[in-house]
């Protein structure tokens, strides 16, 4: 959030919230300019017990069904707010304007690539706190976002919106399935990629988002053992939901061995369980649910309603009774004269005739065929799918399509009867469900690349903050408010891997090193915030004082007071090339990809050949 300073008369406000929270951030401000009117510590931790009123915790419950996806929110990150007045131009209490004051935002969100969806509530968390405490005041946000161009947070920060829902554990889970299925399991390696064009990938991240809104994902679950009537009660209501094997819960009880987890991260499914301690492992997969019978007062058939009221599960009857309840696998139809007679006579109905509707599961062989008797199999199951689906709609469980043969069902009566139970409930789950969930203020990256003709943003401009021996790419921002600022310079920041090594030293890319100390590199920018005048010579100076303290150390070969920018603007990217398709690992200076394991290998290969070759002349030589 600052330049560098040559006058070493500035303040600092740094966070440390205790021992336990080891994270931090700190913003810095120059005195002479600026004075710090108010500040705010924002612990991105408060995510896990945020309520629906998004500024405090939930009442307390009986129920501790969402300590799954609790556990996901508890990250130690953080984030600091600052208000700063202007010295020279403070704010005017008679007439209620605040344009002198700027709130600065500094934050750090979390690392790991497998939680989008902490990172994308993180950023929503933030920018709705945000908003509120700059009370119409002007905006910038910055920090560590561990988020790359075209990721769901960068979408959300400089597109204004993004899909929540194709970013929640339980239905990103769906659409890797999805996509495993469409492509063959054939997964393409960023790193392998030889088109290195930022605005080609950018376009390749929002085409893949546009191609996710357009499928219907479908929830995929896996039970633990002790769930096998909860498990049924899924299949009857035509939802994917495999139950953990007996061989998988000894080796989970006997051996700790947690095969339930790597078939959860596997077969892309979300799992539900019913001990705490399984939620409590360090590996367990994100969104996980708790079952607690002991602590739910009423039947376990409410929990059904919250487990698809939680992930957002919208009911079809048209599938109902289409999932085979002894192995999950689907019933399809028997047209098989011979194949019909050996499944009666296998369930000894020879009494049954031959033009009786026939099914059977696809995957065990089970048979199934519709009896009106009411003490039939058939009719008994029809009648639970029938109850099951009662509960769901007095539970708030949204349908769609038509009822088909459950049609005999008042939808509106049982809606309005209503289910006297009360769950624990957090408002990240309802961002979580948002197939738009809206930036409350408008933001511009400082390094946007903007599309000339439309002005639209297509990425960023600079390829990378980090390098490391097996990551490269851009993880910070400076983000702001394009309502009340304009930007008019940015800081020279390294382009390439040349750049970062210029005595061409092995692996002297990587940072940090003794020419970059830091493992992230600096980003700045120059920007002007607007500010009423009572006439155009105070406007012109004022300009002319913005430009003389912001410019320090800032790339700002000609002053555009305008503040648009775009690639073909020199004074703001002079520095940065128009965008080109480079081959893979050419020899301008690009970001190339990271070596493969087995170049590596070859590189060490070859490495102690030459020391072998080096050492043997040397001996003859002596």
């Amino acid at each position: 959030t600052n330049n560098n300073n040559n006058n070493a008369e500035t303040d600092n406000h740094n966070l440390n919230h205790n021992k336990a929270k080891i994270d931090s951030c700190g913003i810095y401000f120059r005195r002479s300019v600026w004075k710090l009117v108010d500040h705010k510590t924002i612990h991105l931790d408060d995510l896990a017990t945020l309520g629906p009123n998004s500024n405090s915790p939930p009442p307390p419950t009986q129920q501790n069904n969402l300590q799954g996806i609790k556990q996901s929110f508890l990250r130690r990150n953080v984030g600091l707010f600052a208000r700063l007045q202007h010295q020279r131009h403070p704010s005017s209490q008679e007439n209620n304007t605040h344009t002198s004051d700027i709130v600065v935002v500094n934050v750090h969100l979390f690392w790991n690539p497998q939680y989008e969806f902490v990172k994308l509530c993180q950023a929503h968390h933030i920018l709705l706190q945000a908003k509120q405490f700059a009370n119409n005041d002007p905006i910038i946000v910055c920090g560590d976002f561990n988020s790359i161009p075209g990721s769901p947070v960068h979408q959300y920060l400089t597109q204004g919106s993004v899909n929540a829902k194709m970013v929640a554990p339980w239905y990103k889970q769906q659409q890797q399935q999805q996509d495993d299925d469409d492509h063959g399991n054939n997964h393409d390696n960023n790193h392998d990629n030889a088109d290195t064009s930022l605005e080609a990938n950018f376009e390749s991240a929002l085409s893949i988002q546009k191609k996710q809104l357009q499928k219907k994902p479908k929830m995929r679950y896996l039970l633990d053992f002790t769930l096998n009537k909860f498990t049924r009660w899924l299949r009857i209501l035509g939802i994917d939901a495999e139950l953990e094997t007996e061989e998988e819960e000894i080796q989970r009880t006997k051996h700790a061995n947690m095969l339930i987890f790597e078939r959860c991260r596997k077969e892309h499914r979300t799992l539900i369980t019913t001990s705490i301690k399984l939620l409590m492992r360090k590996e367990c997969p994100p969104g996980s649910y708790l079952i607690q019978p002991n602590k739910l007062s009423g039947p376990i058939e409410n929990y059904l309603v919250h487990v698809l009221l939680t992930h957002g599960v919208t009911l079809e009857p048209a599938t109902f009774l289409t999932r085979c309840v002894v192995c999950n696998g689907t019933i399809v139809d028997v047209n098989d004269t011979q194949r019909k007679r050996r499944i009666f006579d296998h369930y000894k109905a020879p009494d049954l005739s031959l033009d009786q509707d026939c099914y059977e599961c696809n995957k065990c062989g089970q048979g199934y065929w519709w009896c009106d008797r009411p003490t039939s199999s058939a009719s008994r199951v029809k009648q639970q799918a029938t109850e099951l689906f009662q509960l769901c709609l007095r539970g708030g469980v949204p349908t769609e399509g038509p009822l088909h043969m459950f049609d005999h069902v008042d939808v509106d009566t049982e809606r309005a009867k209503g289910l006297e139970v009360e769950f624990e409930k957090l408002h990240v789950m309802e961002w979580l469900k948002q197939e738009k969930l809206k930036c409350p203020i408008p933001m511009k990256s400082s390094y946007a690349l903007l599309d000339q003709e439309s002005n639209k943003v297509v990425g960023e401009t600079i390829p990378f903050t980090n390098v490391t021996s097996d990551f490269v790419g851009l993880l910070d921002y400076i983000l702001f408010d394009t309502r009340h600022i304009r930007q008019f310079s940015r800081l020279n920041t390294p382009t390439s891997f040349n750049q970062l090594n210029e005595k061409k030293l092995r692996n002297g890319h990587v940072i940090p090193s003794d020419v970059w100390p830091s493992d992230h590199l600096a980003i700045g920018a120059g920007l002007s915030i607007d500010v009423p005048s009572s006439s155009a010579q105070d406007k012109k100076k004022q300009k002319d004082d913005d430009v003389n303290n912001n410019t320090n150390n800032v790339n700002n070969d000609n002053d555009n007071s305008e503040g648009t920018f775009s690639l073909s603007d020199q004074q703001y990217c002079g520095f940065v090339p128009p965008p080109v398709i480079h081959k893979a690992r050419c020899d301008c200076g690009c970001v190339p990809a990271i070596l493969s394991l087995f170049e590596m290998a070859e590189l060490r290969k070859q490495a102690k050949l030459k020391k072998k070759l080096e050492a043997a002349s040397k001996g003859g030589a002596t």
